[in-house]
Formats: structure tokens, sequence, C-alpha cells
């Protein structure tokens, strides 16, 4: 009897005879190896749409080849053609176009995370039937060489180690202040914005009603002082060590708990009152904690010094009251002027004879 290629079906397995072609061979072992493996059609077509685009990723145009060359042939590898030999990396690098280097290190990957394997000396290509993905690498998980290496330069180098800590630190509390100040710059233009919107909307309906006159313009809210405080508390804060808007938070109610009327100001000069009496204690903040809200103790505000300019209020001379002119009280020269046209002599106090003086006039 002639040996001839001929498949047979058993329980759902192609067979072939001993002299099947190669690609007999192929289907065969990929028609047993998926035979229990359920499946989506994935035409050829669609796959080398994919192989050729150059809009797509690398990586995806060279799995889409690897799914072409393999199961696109009936073969669990990657083969040139049904009846041709086994494909490799440079055969896909050719094909579609890219660096070899790029697809050797897409391949790589797509083998670490388990989406093929690549067998025997010649690194056949075998995409999985059923992959099992590996975990990605965590990229801020350090070695355990490099946590060795750390632990020694923490100590060798613990200047460079402590000033590393305090930019930490530093730029931390700086994000914390600049949140609190956003959300405040954010409340204060969500309320603009809907002051605007309640303002268009009694418009309309006071013209739909055609209403004599405009409706009045609601007050402009006024935006919440608390977190720009909690801001320049902490800012002062940070002179005498690191902290966080809690202490902040807890600083600024403790001292209105004393005071009510306590303003940030006067919190703030406390606090550059207290940091410079910190000494050499281990904790600044700790004790700027404590003795802050203590100094608003029975505290009592100090009256506004007197205004410069501000005339006494006791004249030395009863004529004119030191203004040097006899009742009046000038606030310029033209004044002045317009008095001595009418036949007002200034006074004979000190400030009268400045006055004639000024204007060359006789004692």
């Amino acid at each position: 009897m002639a040996h001839e290629s001929e498949f047979m079906k058993k329980s759902g397995t192609l067979r072939t005879s001993d002299a099947d072609s190669p690609a007999d061979v192929r289907r065969a072992e990929f028609e047993d190896a998926t035979q229990e493996v359920s499946f989506t059609k994935d035409f050829n077509a669609s796959l080398e749409a994919v192989m050729r685009d150059p809009l797509e990723t690398i990586g995806t145009r060279v799995m889409a080849w690897i799914k072409r060359k393999s199961w696109g042939n009936n073969c669990l590898y990657c083969v040139k053609s049904p009846n041709g030999e086994e494909a490799f990396q440079v055969d896909c690098a050719k094909d579609l176009g890219i660096d070899k280097r790029r697809v050797s290190a897409t391949v790589s990957y797509y083998e670490r995370r388990g989406y093929l394997e690549r067998r025997g000396s010649a690194k056949i290509i075998y995409p999985r039937l059923a992959p099992l993905l590996a975990q990605p690498p965590d990229p801020n998980e350090k070695s355990a060489e490099y946590r060795t290496f750390y632990e020694s330069w923490k100590v060798s180098h613990s200047l460079d180690f402590q000033e590393e800590e305090a930019a930490r630190s530093t730029v931390k509390r700086i994000r914390q202040v600049r949140l609190v100040l956003f959300k405040s710059w954010r409340a204060s233009r969500t309320n603009e914005t809907r002051l605007k919107e309640e303002r268009l909307e009694r418009l309309t309906a006071a013209a739909g009603a055609a209403a004599p006159g405009l409706p009045e313009e609601p007050a402009a809210a006024v935006p919440d002082p608390a977190p720009q405080e909690d801001a320049e508390i902490l800012q002062a804060l940070s002179h005498y060590g690191n902290t966080d808007l809690s202490t902040a938070r807890k600083i600024k109610a403790e001292c209105r708990q004393r005071y009510p009327d306590a303003t940030i100001e006067e919190v703030i000069q406390k606090i550059h009152e207290k940091g410079t009496q910190r000494g050499k204690r281990t904790s600044p903040i700790g004790f700027l904690v404590v003795v802050v809200p203590q100094s608003f103790e029975g505290y009592i505000r100090p009256k506004p010094a007197p205004a410069v300019n501000e005339k006494p209020r006791s004249p030395t001379c009863a004529k004119c009251d030191d203004y040097g002119v006899p009742g009046l009280r000038w606030t310029s020269l033209a004044e002045v002027e317009e008095a001595l046209k009418h036949g007002i002599q200034p006074c004979d106090c000190k400030e009268g004879e400045a006055i004639r003086k000024t204007y060359n006039l006789s004692p």
C-alpha cells in the first residue's frame, strides 16, 4: 500500500502516518496541544495589519508577528511558512523593518513576563497558550546589596545623611503649604464663579419678568482666612524646626482659647519671641507648642503709639494752639496766606515767629 499523507481523526486529534510532511507533523502537534483550549479566532489578515501598522507599539507588532508565524501557520513555534523552516528574531526585525536590538529587547521582555519562551540552543520562539504572568519589578525597590551599602553610608557620611533628611522634610513642608494655599485659592475662584452664575440667573429672570430695575447683586463671599493663617504660622515655625500643619493649627487654637482676640500677627510675633529663647533644647517645636499659648494668659494688647505727624494734644500756646495763627487750624500754607491777606497777624509764639520769617513780615 502506497504511503500517502492523510489525516485521521481520533478523539478530536489529528494523527499522521510516518511519511507525512513537516507541515503535517507540526499541525498534528498543534492540534494535539490545543484540543482542550478554548480560543477566539484572530484572522491572519488582522494580525498582518497590526504587524504593518507603523502607529502601533513595537511590542504589539512583534507579538502579532509571533502569533502569525506560529499559530497562524498551525504550529506551536514560529516558522516562515507552513512548510518552511523556523523563523527567528532576525526574521522578525527584517519583516517588520525594526532594529534587531529593539526586537531582541521586546522578545526578552515578553519572555520575562511569561508570554513566550525560547527553547533550545537556537532559541526557537514558542508563544505560550496559557501565559502565567510574572509580577513586574518594582522600580522603587532597592536590591539587598544597595540596602547594605545605604546603611553603611548613613554612618560613614552622617552629615550628608542629615542634610538629605532635612531637605526631604523641607520639601514636604513646602508641598503642604502649597496645597493649603491652592485649596484656598480654588475655593475663592469657586465662590466667584458661583456668584457670577447666580447674578446671571437673577438678571435673566428679571429681564424675563420685565422688572423695573436690576436685582441687587449678592455680596461677594468672604474667603475663609483659616488656610492662609495656618500657612503663615507654619512658615514661622519652620525657622525653628520641621513640623506640619496640625502643629500650626494646634498653636493657633490654644492661643485663641486663652485670648480669643489674638491675631495671627500676634501669634507669629510670640513664636519668634519665644523661638529666640529656646536655647539648646532638643525639641524647639515642642517648646513653642507649650510656651506660645501660655504667653497669652492674662495678655493685654498694648495701645497703639501715636501717629508721627499727629499734633500734641496739649498745646504750649493758648492763643493759637501752636498753629501760629490765632483762630486758624490750617492744614496747608494756602490757608495761611489767605489769612494774612485778610489782615490776620501771626501769633507772638514760636510757631508765629516761623510764619513771619517765612513771609518776611515785621514783628
